[in-house]
């Protein structure tokens, strides 16, 4: 159990188990979003969401990889299934999360048949002890709403015709590493801005590659989903301003994002993140977006002379397989 300043995070407290404090962030969230559930409202968005932020919960430093363990699956059925092996006081838990589309989805409880697979990939001294505690919990209704299943339930029996496959997500950073990286980006030079973004939305992709096989991505708001599941986990921590679906003059924006960092500057460039599926260019849409900043559902306050500069030259595509 985490309990220092860090548990703001979102993810963090669905690491601790806290529900209720997770649902009431997270509509808090949803509401600095007026323009939200464009993209988002598509079938997928929020288990890739929630992906993003679980899948990237060690490298980002909230999650302890040498306390905790992290395992995943998408199911046939659009959910994504997470379980997290930590600890609470003295004991150790592991807490098992459906995230569904809808509260009835079909495959929307963590079966008897994945809790068994988990437990085959926990540590050999944890396989079989009877003092595990295993919790269920279900997310749904675009994320707001997390229920906890009350202590005796049983997980239900649903004769999966093949064993569900588990795999455990790894730190593929070095700690502190990554959240220097976002931090840098509360920068007033469009060329360091540029520069690090590149490097951010690579560590996207290597993400993605390590993953490729158990992911179920296709559509773009899959990977806009992802994105954005990941850019929250630095939300609190890197002071960010971080707006999804920003309705912004001529449409909508996939993500707008400013790092003030820990000295709330001012002059901090904004980040526009335009995402695409195919050979389609999304280019000459973000310079538009970049210019009518001012007339945005959400005020993009900054004071940087670089703001144009950062979207006049041509930006480096990073590119999904």
């Amino acid at each position: 159990m985490h309990g220092n300043s860090e548990d703001d995070e979102l993810v963090r407290d669905l690491l601790n188990g806290n529900c209720t404090e997770f649902s009431g962030k997270f509509e808090d969230f949803l509401n600095n979003c007026p323009s939200f559930l464009h993209s988002a409202n598509k079938h997928g968005f929020f288990p890739a969401f929630f992906f993003g932020m679980f899948a990237t919960a060690h490298d980002s430093s909230i999650a302890d990889p040498n306390d905790e363990r992290i395992y995943f699956r998408f199911d046939g059925c659009g959910n994504l299934k997470v379980a997290v092996l930590t600890n609470e006081e003295d004991r150790r838990i592991v807490r098992c999360y459906t995230i569904a589309d809808n509260e009835n989805s079909p495959g929307s409880r963590f079966s008897a048949e994945e809790k068994q697979q988990v437990e085959e990939n926990l540590p050999q001294e944890l396989q079989e002890d009877e003092n595990l505690d295993w919790e269920e919990y279900k997310i749904f209704r675009f994320g707001e709403e997390c229920r906890h299943f009350d202590e005796g339930h049983s997980f239900p029996q649903r004769d999966e015709y093949e064993a569900p496959v588990f795999h455990e997500i790894n730190p593929i950073r070095a700690p502190g590493e990554l959240l220097d990286l976002m931090n840098e980006l509360a920068n007033d030079n469009a060329g360091e801005v540029r520069t690090n973004v590149k490097r951010i939305l690579q560590y996207i992709v290597d993400i993605h590659d390590e993953h490729e096989g158990s992911l179920v991505f296709g559509a773009e708001s899959d990977y806009h989903g992802f994105l954005c599941g990941f850019l929250v986990n630095f939300r609190y921590r890197s002071v960010a301003g971080f707006y999804p679906e920003l309705l912004i003059g001529k449409g909508y924006a996939d993500v707008v994002l400013l790092v003030r960092g820990v000295d709330q500057a001012n002059d901090s460039v904004p980040v526009i993140i335009e995402l695409k599926v195919g050979d389609e260019e999304g280019l000459e849409q973000a310079k538009d977006y970049a210019k009518s900043c001012s007339v945005s559902s959400l005020p993009i306050h900054t004071s940087s002379p670089m703001v144009y500069e950062l979207l006049c030259r041509p930006f480096q595509k990073v590119v999904f397989p």
